[in-house]
């Protein structure tokens, strides 16, 4: 006969799940507030405007003209946002799904990867000190590899409980 812990323990989700749903939500938030900047600080001008300058500044003789950055900006914005949205959606499904996780983890993830590594190199390729909270994004990689570290090993590497995913 299995003891009350025992049972209780055997109900609890796995730490790659947990991990997921964590990482999952951190997206859609992020997601939230990259789409609706009245909730948190409008990243535009502080971000996406000195970014935009700086890769458009080359194709022009003069300064790029500013109503077109403004545009690029904010697009940018939109995209990065529901870049975010499909990201959560993505590893809340795989920290609720059984027989997908696996799949929609290394979709997620992997989405997520090329996200921020495309911060992390505009952030190299700049070398801007002015532009904030651009510290962050080693960080988030390195959730992202242990995330994804801790669910195959939890999934077993060669696919153990999920089939013969690789």
């Amino acid at each position: 006969m299995e003891s009350k812990s025992a049972k209780l323990v055997g109900c609890l989700p796995g730490v790659g799940t947990v991990m997921l749903a964590v990482f999952g939500v951190f997206q859609l938030a992020a997601a939230l507030v990259t789409l609706i900047p009245s909730l948190g600080h409008d990243r535009v001008p502080m971000q996406f405007v000195p970014v935009w300058t700086y890769f458009l500044d080359p194709l022009y003789d003069e300064k790029p003209n500013e109503a077109m950055v403004k545009v690029i900006a904010v697009g940018s914005q939109y995209v990065i946002g529901l870049s975010e949205a499909v990201i959560g959606w993505l590893l809340v499904a795989a920290a609720a799904s059984g027989t997908r996780r696996v799949g929609l983890a290394r979709i997620g993830l992997s989405f997520a990867a090329g996200l921020f590594g495309t911060f992390m190199l505009t952030m190299f390729i700049m070398h801007e000190k002015t532009l904030p909270a651009w510290n962050q994004y080693p960080a988030i990689l390195g959730w992202i590899a242990v995330t994804w570290v801790v669910v195959r090993v939890e999934e077993g590497w060669g696919g153990g409980k999920g089939g013969s995913e690789r």
